[in-house]
């Protein structure tokens, strides 16, 4: 629970202590310093969960689900869309937030994480950024205000993410996903709407296994459970974050490894 850019000076030394580690979203400011994180862990034969809060909400399992089962056809679009207001005094007095080293970036790196999270959670694999653009329109920092990107999945499906915190109001934040045959747009509270061609067809009934990343921590030192986000999960968003801005910074498309 410390500014992301610290997130590695504490958890690798006491992962090598042999403890247990929760870190919050995004697990760190670059791959690097989550790749020191996860190697920590599997060196010292140690959890490490990414809390992405969003991936214990039952919307988000059953739109997982619907995509692995084939309702909404082929995946045509997943979009991540997070429109907020921040206040220059929210970035100003924490000495952290709008800032490279601390939060990674702005308005995508610490607000729009989550939808991220969930773009490549729920969608899989991202093969290339597109396109990506980044600016500051309404605050004093150094980093982003506003983002968009857009990219496409190895699945075929195309993603796009638009993340600010210039809107006048706390607007929405909306994962919405739809292929050639259904779709769901769901709130970061996990309220759900649903779309089917078929009328006859119905969401998938599934419950999440655990209600929160600390009841998932405690199943897994306990029973062994899985980790619903372990530290290898919690680096995909931000290797996705990593290349917009790459891309947002060079005008060029930037493929992932």
């Amino acid at each position: 629970m410390t500014p992301s850019g610290l997130h590695a000076d504490i958890a690798v030394p006491s992962l090598e202590a042999g403890k247990h580690v929760i870190v919050t979203k995004p697990m760190e400011v670059n791959l690097e310093r989550a790749d020191a994180m996860i190697e920590a862990a599997e060196r010292n034969k140690r959890l490490l969960l990414v809390d992405f809060d969003m991936r214990y909400l039952k919307g988000a399992w059953q739109i997982r689900k619907a995509v692995a089962d084939g309702l909404f056809g082929k995946l045509i679009l997943l979009e991540g869309r997070l429109k907020w207001y921040r206040s220059q005094e929210y970035y100003s007095k924490s000495g952290w937030r709008g800032t490279w080293r601390y939060d990674g970036g702005g308005s995508l790196a610490n607000q729009t994480i989550h939808l991220i999270d969930q773009l490549v959670w729920i969608g899989g694999e991202v093969e290339c950024v597109e396109a990506a653009r980044i600016g500051v329109f309404a605050h004093e920092i150094e980093t982003e205000d506003l983002g968009v990107a857009i990219f496409r999945f190895r699945n075929g499906a195309l993603g796009t993410v638009l993340g600010t915190t210039t809107f006048p109001k706390d607007a929405y934040a909306v994962v919405e996903v739809h292929g050639d045959k259904g779709g769901a747009i769901m709130d970061v509270n996990g309220q759900v709407r649903w779309f089917f061609r078929d009328e006859s067809v119905t969401p998938p009934e599934i419950e999440p296994p655990f209600a929160n990343s600390a009841e998932n921590m405690v199943a897994a030192i306990k029973n062994g459970a899985p980790l619903v986000c372990d530290g290898r999960e919690g680096r995909k968003s931000l290797e996705l974050l990593t290349a917009i801005y790459k891309s947002a910074q060079t005008g060029k498309p930037v493929a992932l490894a």
